[in-house]
């Protein structure tokens, strides 16, 4: 079941390395995300969507070199979802920003929280696959828990319960709790494990069928 107390207590496990980078995470997307603007007559908020049309399932360190690729005509390996690109092109050649991203990511809940946290809010919480693990305290748990945009809101209002106890701004404590549970939860361990309960259950399944 997800928690505030679960949060806040791998929270309590981050190091001060982990605190500080939470604290600072945000606000260095933000910079390079204004020089990326600046050097190509850009808003924050039409850099910032487009980074956060790019962010799904790919590495961080790629989202930021494919955004910064796509923008100044460079684009060569993009290793997302073909049609996040597709519509990260679109708000590039449109001048689209956050306003523009529920349009093209009706169920991409993650998305436009995403693009508003890299614009400067910081009192949205971004809620991704590591998020929601965390949540539940639960390294096994899958996206699967999002069916709608009502749980997206739940998940983000624990975040916020949390933050508010903790003394953090939501968007640096959610940043913080991602820092420690990667640490704890590395994915070359979580996706192996993640496969082998999936296959368990099927045969589960299968064998109930029989």
């Amino acid at each position: 079941m997800m928690s505030a107390d679960n949060l806040i207590a791998i929270a309590k496990q981050a190091t001060l390395a982990e605190i500080e980078a939470g604290q600072q995470w945000y606000p260095r997307a933000r910079a390079w995300i204004a020089k990326i603007a600046d050097r190509n007559h850009m808003t924050v908020g039409q850099v910032a969507s487009i980074v956060a049309a790019l962010s799904p399932n790919v590495s961080w360190e790629h989202n930021m070199h494919t955004a910064e690729e796509l923008i100044e005509g460079r684009l060569d390996v993009y290793q997302g979802y073909r049609t996040n690109l597709d519509k990260a092109k679109r708000l590039l050649h449109s001048g689209g920003g956050p306003d523009k991203l529920g349009e093209l990511f009706p169920r991409g809940f993650k998305v436009c929280p995403f693009a508003l946290n890299l614009s400067g809010c910081d009192d949205i919480v971004t809620v991704d696959t590591h998020a929601i693990q965390a949540a539940h305290n639960d390294p096994l748990t899958t996206v699967m828990y999002i069916r709608s945009r009502i749980d997206y809101t739940q998940y983000a209002q624990v975040y916020r319960e949390a933050a508010v106890r903790t003394g953090y701004k939501p968007a640096e404590f959610q940043a913080i709790v991602w820092l420690v549970w990667k640490r704890l939860h590395p994915t070359s361990i979580k996706r192996p494990a993640r496969a082998r309960v999936q296959r368990e259950r099927r045969r589960a399944r299968h064998g109930m069928g029989q």
